[in-house]
């Protein structure tokens, strides 16, 4: 969930300096105003990640998510690689389903302008950008077992630090 949010916090903070920098130049308020407009929204922005990434608790609290739970643990046997793949795939699954019409759309803007022959270059980017992001969705998806392989790889080699590290003092 906290890496879907941040995904989503990304690509919502792209688009909105995308939009304040297209309209900085066009409109005559001066650099104040302009400030006290795009303040706000980067507040908001950073308060929401913090609290459902940082502090959920108090968000489970608020709103009591816990309440009808009578146990404290629940228990699944459920492996811990197959969590992972299944989390790989669906957020790989989200990135491209979120993307894929960004693509289609960027193609026939850059496909419309080249006709008309209008050389505007500042949509490019936000081509190769949604090309991008719909390939390591895709890849993530094609590839979750690798990707869960690499993981649980690290993870290890982490744990098999920290030993050393222990019985080495």
């Amino acid at each position: 969930m906290g890496i879907y949010l941040l995904y989503n916090l990304c690509m919502s903070c792209a688009d909105a300096f995308s939009m304040f920098h297209s309209r900085w130049y066009a409109t005559e308020f001066t650099f104040v105003d302009k400030l006290f407009v795009i303040l706000p929204y980067v507040i908001l922005f950073v308060a929401i990640a913090y609290f459902f990434i940082v502090i959920p608790n108090s968000i489970i609290k608020l709103f009591r998510l816990d309440k009808d739970f009578d146990e404290e643990k629940f228990e699944l046997n459920i492996d811990k690689t197959s969590i992972l793949k299944i989390s790989v795939i669906v957020i790989g699954g989200i990135m491209f389903v979120n993307n894929l019409p960004y693509v289609f759309f960027e193609f026939a803007k850059y496909f419309q302008l080249s006709v008309l022959n209008i050389n505007e270059n500042n949509h490019i980017g936000w081509l190769i950008y949604s090309v991008v992001i719909t390939i390591i969705g895709f890849l993530l998806m094609t590839n979750s077992k690798k990707v869960v392989d690499f993981i649980v790889k690290k993870e290890t080699e982490k744990e098999t630090n920290n030993e050393t590290t222990c019985h080495s003092d």
